[in-house]
């Protein structure tokens, strides 16, 4: 199967046996494929599937849409946190210069 285009259906199958547990070369053997190319295959689907990338499914699960939100908060809560610190600097600079 050399060069051959990956079906819809072959990276059900590599889904399929990556959550069942099963080695790249298990996996290959189903599909008639090497253990490279599966490998290789599923480092590809990581990153176009990823979860901030829903273009796969238009309809994000629960679990991704939780799972961005979470990112977004964290991402808030440390620029909320970089203001506050800054702000107080700001604050401590202008007392110290206030009293001199």
């Amino acid at each position: 199967m050399k060069n051959e285009r990956w079906t819809n259906e072959q990276d059900d199958v590599i889904e399929e046996g990556i959550r069942d547990g099963l080695s790249y070369k298990e996996i290959a053997q189903k599909l008639g494929r090497t253990e490279g190319s599966v490998s290789q295959r599923t480092h590809v689907m990581r990153a176009k599937y990823s979860r901030y990338n829903t273009t796969r499914s238009k309809n994000p699960t629960t679990e991704e849409i939780r799972s961005i939100a979470d990112d977004n908060r964290i991402w808030v809560a440390m620029v909320s946190a970089s203001i506050a610190a800054f702000c107080s600097v700001i604050i401590l600079i202008i007392c110290v210069g206030a009293m001199l």
